[in-house]
C-alpha cells in the first residue's frame, strides 16, 4: 500500500556530458526512478526501487526513461530484482523499464527478465561493443524500436515470446542524436 514516490533525475549538462550516480536507490516507499534531461546518466549502484502498490496503474515499474541516455552495466543497476506477481499491466518478474523517449544503454553483458515497455517510438536500446543484452520477457507496447551500438540484442531466446515490437531498426539515427529523442511525455517532469 501507500502512495507512489517518483524520483526524477533531470540531467542537463553539455551534450556528451555524463552524470554518474554510484549510490544505491532504496525502496523505503513505493518508488519509481524517472530519467529526464538531455544528458547521459549512469546508474552504477545496486538499486532497489520498484512500485509494489498493486492498486496503482504503475505497479511493477522500476524505471522510466523520458529523455537522454540511461546507462547501466548490470541488471541490479536498474532497480529491484525481486519478482513481483502479475497485476495491472506488469507481468510476473522484476521491475519494468518504460521507454518514453531517450535511450537505454548497457555497457555490460547481462540477461534480464524485466519487461521493456515501449511507450513511444522515440526511443531505443544501445548495446555497446562486445556486450550482449538478453531480454527474456516479451516487450510491451506495439511500437517501433531502434537498436543502437555494435553489441548484441537477444530477444526472448528461451521463451520465443510474443514481442510487441512493430518495427526493429538496427542502427537508426546516430547515437549522438539520442538526447533529442523525446516526446511530450519526455518534456514533462513526472
Amino acid at each position: 500500500g501507500g502512495s507512489t514516490l517518483t524520483r526524477t533525475f533531470l540531467t542537463n549538462v553539455t551534450q556528451g556530458g555524463v552524470v554518474t550516480f554510484a549510490g544505491n536507490l532504496s525502496n523505503t516507499n513505493t518508488t519509481i526512478f524517472s530519467k529526464t534531461g538531455f544528458s547521459e546518466m549512469v546508474l552504477s549502484g545496486t538499486n532497489a526501487q520498484i512500485n509494489t502498490n498493486t492498486a496503482d496503474t504503475n505497479y511493477g515499474r522500476s524505471v522510466y526513461i523520458d529523455q537522454g541516455i540511461l546507462t547501466v552495466g548490470q541488471d541490479a543497476n536498474i532497480g529491484s530484482t525481486s519478482i513481483l506477481t502479475t497485476a495491472q499491466s506488469h507481468v510476473n518478474g522484476p521491475g519494468d523499464v518504460v521507454i518514453r523517449g531517450g535511450v537505454f544503454r548497457t555497457t555490460g553483458s547481462f540477461s534480464t527478465a524485466r519487461q521493456f515497455v515501449l511507450a513511444t517510438a522515440a526511443g531505443g536500446l544501445d548495446v555497446t561493443s562486445g556486450n550482449t543484452l538478453t531480454l527474456t520477457a516479451p516487450t510491451a507496447g506495439a511500437l517501433a524500436l531502434t537498436k543502437f551500438g555494435t553489441g548484441t540484442l537477444a530477444l526472448n531466446p528461451a521463451s520465443n515470446g510474443n514481442n510487441t515490437i512493430t518495427t526493429l531498426t538496427i542502427g537508426g539515427a546516430p547515437l549522438a542524436l539520442a538526447p533529442t529523442m523525446v516526446t511530450e511525455i519526455g518534456r514533462a517532469h513526472v
